[in-house]
């Protein structure tokens, strides 16, 4: 016949645990789920960058005497020409009047006429594109989308630093709930703990059973915030790939399953190490 099994000495306080329980588990969720979307905006504006520095546009801008069409096929010969191009396209009247309708509608006014442009693939140099062109005296605007490139990478450097101030203030969210929670079973369980004074337990071991306590705790509220932050997160990619949303959504890959299953780990320890440093200072209080 098998002893029966000793009961712990901090026995499950469900009224107490549940709420603390949902309270943690949303916040790994909201920390789950900033952290995906800091590194979805990092991909996206990783991808803007690269296609942007191999991209650049060109406006030829001919004179009252100049064929206009003709200007542009020659200006884009010659750029075909310079070193590091890889194709370089005339854009017809039609094309430049998709790219400027946001601004005037369907038709352009009869004193403003379409521009001329060159879309140019390739990493070339601007300056060698300006050069090419002026051997040939063909005043052209060469825009390289520099600006726009350093534009989105400081935007995706913002983003990263608000989901990281996000990503702090959720674990001092989470830690102060701890505290809280700690101080409420400390004083729930004044007894037990008087008990083991009593029979010669140290405050370190006292401290380790609510360390324990909270360490299961945050562990288990934190695997379920990171279940619905991926579910949430799975949701939103195939919406975005239905919808068409942000041109090319960022597919779920290894390092996203990396923050998830990071996230249950650190919650325990953000929980076990709260619950000590909680207990010895209460404890030391009232030595």
């Amino acid at each position: 016949m098998s002893a029966p099994k000793a009961s712990p000495l901090l026995p499950p306080d469900h009224s107490r645990d549940r709420p603390l329980f949902l309270v943690v588990t949303i916040l790994v969720f909201l920390a789950c789920f900033a952290g995906l979307t800091a590194r979805s905006a990092w991909q996206a504006a990783g991808s803007w960058t690269q296609d942007l520095s191999s991209e650049a546009t060109v406006q030829i801008l001919p004179g009252e005497d100049d064929d206009p069409d003709a200007l542009t096929a020659r200006a884009a010969e010659l750029l075909s020409g310079v070193e590091g191009i890889e194709a370089a396209e005339p854009l017809g009247a039609d094309e430049s009047q998709a790219l400027l309708s946001p601004w005037f509608g369907d038709a352009l006014p009869e004193e403003l006429p379409a521009p001329r442009l060159i879309a140019v693939e390739g990493a070339a140099d601007a300056e060698a594109m300006r050069g090419a062109l002026e051997a040939e005296n063909i005043e052209a605007v060469v825009d390289d989308h520099s600006r726009w490139e350093a534009e989105i990478a400081r935007a995706a450097t913002i983003a990263q630093l608000i989901a990281l101030a996000i990503l702090g203030l959720l674990a001092l969210a989470a830690a102060a709930v701890i505290v809280f929670a700690t101080g409420a079973g400390l004083a729930a369980r004044r007894d037990v703990i008087d008990a083991l004074k009593i029979a010669g337990a140290k405050d370190s071991y006292i401290a380790n059973l609510f360390m324990r306590r909270f360490w299961m705790m945050g562990l288990k509220a934190g695997l379920a915030g990171a279940v619905i932050a991926g579910l949430c997160a799975t949701g939103l990619y195939f919406a975005a790939i239905n919808q068409t949303l942000l041109g090319s959504a960022a597919a779920p890959d290894v390092f996203d399953a990396l923050i998830l299953a990071a996230a249950p780990l650190v919650a325990g320890q953000i929980g076990a190490a709260t619950a000590w440093f909680a207990v010895m200072a209460a404890l030391k209080e009232s030595n």
